[in-house]
């Protein structure tokens, strides 16, 4: 005996339900319960960032004065372990690593040790 439509789109929405609860828990925003509007909730509380928007990064000091707002011209995926001197000027990002140039190290820090 075949499944009814409604069935399969029953078991097939629980699955997504599933995952969806699944990716929000990893994430770090864990549902209040395993439904459909909890997930909902919890899905909105995500920070999303649309590529066509251009957003912008605001330093602040410690008593909270805005010093400086500048573009956001890349992300980067936090799961590499960050260089010490990754603001030297040396580094590029190829891909989502950060990867180290010699010669640019060499020319801007003559002095400093090789690698």
């Amino acid at each position: 005996m075949s499944k009814s439509p409604d069935t399969i789109i029953l078991e097939e929405l629980t699955e997504r339900v599933d995952d969806l609860f699944y990716f929000c828990s990893e994430n770090g925003i864990v549902p209040e319960h395993r439904n459909l509007t909890s997930i909902m909730e919890a899905l909105k509380k995500f920070t999303i960032l649309n590529p066509k928007i251009c957003y912008y990064n605001v330093n602040i000091d410690k008593f909270g004065y805005i010093e400086r707002i500048s573009p956001i011209e890349t992300l980067i995926d936090f799961q590499h372990p960050t260089p010490m001197d990754v603001e030297d000027g040396y580094y590029i990002l190829k891909g989502n690593e950060y990867v180290s140039d010699p010669f640019r190290k060499d020319v801007l820090y003559p002095d400093r040790d090789a690698f």
